[in-house]
């Protein structure tokens, strides 16, 4: 134990604030893998789910037992709450095993014979369906469990990306980019609430690209004006609403809008705003991993490939050539930017004592090695061009 003292200056109007809290106590401490509100009978919660299936792919954990001596060393088993008993952690575990196999994320080993493992005496299982987990049984990480891990998405995430895609699929609108930004919107958009009341003059604003995306999520004219009126909505959730709501913040930002411009024409906070496209960034590079790690969903990898990087850059689409440069980042692409060498060109002709005096702590190595680089790409792209050239005059003259 390491001992010594610690000083509190505070105040004096704040000092009886800061007894109450000294003399409060410490908070019982609280497993992640806790069940959620609903109490003992409720779903599993995500981080167990997730907890198992990474256990399940990197063979800590591949049958039922060696799960269950795996929950033993968590916290949930130590925290002295209402789920930490034996029978408590057991039932918790057979409960999340059971929806990991119901959703598809792990499978059963088969034998030789294509029936599932069991030990001997083994009579305590999981059943689903036809399929019976013994303690002994086999299991193993299916397709979707180890794309979800590859995406590094939460499992239930990733099965309602699938499902959103699916659904657009049948119909999706390649006018633009409108409904694939709605795809990647945040999934808890219910909890940023849209101004109903602005929602029409948005939608008579949007162009046939917007009408028809709307139009393939069940949004309709009629709807924007029960919104601007206060009269419910029912054959629209409002969940959907929220997320065109924000697919269609998004699609000004991607149009190269101005951050304030797009947080003042939907009434939301520029932190709420960049706090949007940051999520939808990130299920957008998720969702492209998710889809490239399953074979059938190849289209959906092509598709988001290249919507990420645009989303990251939305709000500075320009400085976008200069981060090609090696080793510059956004905030170095925003200095270079600011000191007027706007292109990879206009660094590849600058001298390298003007580049350092125009950035601020630029050391003369590193504007070299930036001048040097650019030079590199810029021939690249010549050489490149040049055999193009050379390609096509021999066709001409075949």
């Amino acid at each position: 134990l390491v001992s010594g003292e610690s000083i509190v200056i505070c105040g004096a109007s704040v000092w009886p604030q800061l007894q109450t809290v000294l003399r409060g106590g410490l908070a019982a401490a609280r497993s992640a893998l806790r069940r959620g509100a609903q109490g003992p009978g409720g779903p599993p919660s995500g981080a167990l789910s997730g907890l198992l299936l990474s256990g399940v792919a990197l063979r800590l954990a591949c049958t039922r037992a060696r799960m269950r001596d795996f929950l033993a060393c968590t916290l949930l088993a130590v925290t002295g709450d209402d789920c930490c008993s034996p029978s408590d952690i057991n039932s918790i575990l057979d409960e999340t095993l059971r929806s990991l196999l119901q959703s598809g994320a792990i499978e059963v080993v088969r034998g030789d014979r294509g029936q599932a493992t069991r030990g001997e005496g083994d009579t305590s299982h999981v059943a689903v369906q036809e399929c019976r987990v013994y303690n002994d049984t086999q299991l193993a990480v299916s397709a979707l469990g180890s794309a979800a891990i590859k995406a590094c998405m939460d499992l239930t995430a990733a099965e309602q990306f699938l499902v959103d895609l699916d659904q657009a699929s049948k119909s999706l609108v390649v006018m633009g980019s409108l409904h694939l930004l709605y795809l990647v919107t945040p999934q808890d958009a219910a909890s940023i609430k849209p101004d109903y009341a602005h929602y029409y003059s948005l939608y008579s604003a949007l162009d046939e690209e917007g009408i028809q995306t709307a139009k393939v999520l069940g949004i309709t004219e009629q709807n924007a004006i029960r919104m601007m009126t206060g009269k419910p909505i029912t054959n629209v959730s409002e969940k959907v609403l929220c997320r065109f709501y924000l697919a269609m913040m998004l699609h000004d930002l991607w149009k190269q809008v101005p951050f304030p411009a797009v947080a003042h024409k939907y009434n939301l906070p520029r932190g709420t705003v960049q706090s949007v496209l940051s999520s939808a960034s990130s299920a957008a590079v998720s969702g492209a991993r998710l889809c490239a790690a399953l074979e059938s969903r190849w289209a959906g990898a092509a598709l988001l490939a290249e919507l990420a990087p645009r989303l990251q850059h939305a709000a500075a689409p320009e400085l976008m050539q200069l981060m090609d440069l090696p080793n510059v980042k956004k905030a170095r692409a925003l200095q270079l930017s600011r000191a007027g060498y706007k292109r990879v060109e206009d660094v590849a002709r600058a001298a390298v004592d003007d580049l350092t005096a125009a950035v601020a702590h630029l050391s003369r190595t590193a504007a070299a090695q930036l001048v040097s680089a650019a030079r590199m790409i810029l021939i690249e792209k010549v050489e490149n061009l040049r055999a193009e050239a050379e390609d096509v005059m021999d066709e001409l003259n075949s």
